[in-house]
């Protein structure tokens, strides 16, 4: 489905990082392998949203976005974004049938 690159998009990562930006890239993947077809053609056309404190890591969603060839921006407030979706999930149990919770 989307085709990985070699190791040479990599090189402006510090070897340690390379292995988190691996992670995140097969994570990614693995979620869209287990996803239905529906949601993986809506990521596939709008793209994919980094959040969190490894979504601070400059440089990442344009690597990332060319390793996996498709788009992927980093939210305004990463950090904050992941507060607000956990107190969304806190509030509103229908969102926490949308959590991954078997991703390693």
């Amino acid at each position: 489905m989307l085709a990985l690159y070699d190791r040479q998009s990599l090189v402006n990562f510090p070897r340690p990082i390379e292995a988190y930006v691996l992670r995140i890239e097969n994570l990614i993947l693995k979620v869209l392998e287990g996803a239905d077809p529906e949601l993986v053609s809506d990521v596939l056309e709008t793209g994919v949203w980094l959040s969190g404190g490894g979504a601070l890591l400059s440089g990442l969603s344009n690597v990332l976005e060319r390793r996996l060839g498709i788009v992927v921006r980093t939210m305004g407030d990463p950090l904050g974004a992941v507060i607000s979706g956990n107190g969304m999930i806190v509030r509103n149990s229908q969102y926490a049938s949308l959590c991954r919770t078997d991703v390693n």
